[in-house]
């Protein structure tokens, strides 16, 4: 019964949150997790091995990227927002070491699915990558 949005998007958790997702044991129990929420369908769910591992079958799967300079920012202002104190630099090298362990793990690497659809949203703000995203749904 406690909020804890901000403390997750602290420095010391972000430091630390790829060596955690790379554990087998952790992996596993998230895999189950993720996929009885999933099993009523209905549900959007975001997460580096979505598409590819935890549910390889969705009916839509969106791969979402953008400039580590424009991820940097992203992340940088939400700290911000957050009242965390941050240094844009340590934000951009954290998200390349972490996008780096993410991708090359042996347990659910980060990396696109074949059929996913790729959405570059460098320069498109949230309501434009959820227009986007949208356009593509109406289209089936």
């Amino acid at each position: 019964d406690k909020n804890i949005s901000k403390e997750i998007r602290t420095n010391a958790v972000s430091d630390h949150v790829s060596l955690v997702a790379k554990q087998k044991e952790v992996r596993d129990f998230l895999l189950q997790s993720q996929r009885s929420l999933a099993e009523k369908g209905g549900i959007i769910m975001d997460g580096r091995d979505i598409g590819t591992v935890v549910l390889p079958d969705a009916d839509y799967k969106f791969f979402l990227t953008a400039s580590i300079d424009e991820r940097t920012k992203r992340r940088y202002m939400e700290l911000l927002s957050l009242g965390i104190e941050a240094d844009e630099q340590q934000v951009k090298e954290n998200l390349i070491e972490r996008d780096k362990i993410d991708s090359q793990r042996e347990i659910a690497p980060l990396k696109q699915a074949e059929d996913a659809i790729v959405i570059d949203n460098t320069f498109l703000n949230k309501k434009e990558t959820i227009d986007e995203i949208l356009s593509y749904l109406n289209k089936k």
